[in-house]
């Protein structure tokens, strides 16, 4: 199923984590690890994946330009 939900939403869940605790830069691993979870337990190919990281950055970053 593309794009994978998992990975925009960790994406999402991640940056503005970073942003709102700042010096949280390791968070930037989390929608990766997700990501090739995903791909290796089987359910994602890997351009869902990375349809789904792109996504997910999009969408916080409109997010963000609106809401700051």
């Amino acid at each position: 199923s593309l794009p994978s939900g998992h990975a925009s939403g960790t994406v999402i869940s991640s940056l503005i984590t970073m942003h709102v605790f700042g010096g949280l830069n390791f968070l930037i691993l989390w929608p990766i690890i997700v990501s090739f979870s995903r791909v290796f337990l089987g359910v994602h190919y890997i351009s869902d994946s990375l349809v789904g990281l792109i996504l997910g950055y999009v969408c916080y970053y409109l997010a963000y330009t609106i809401v700051i």
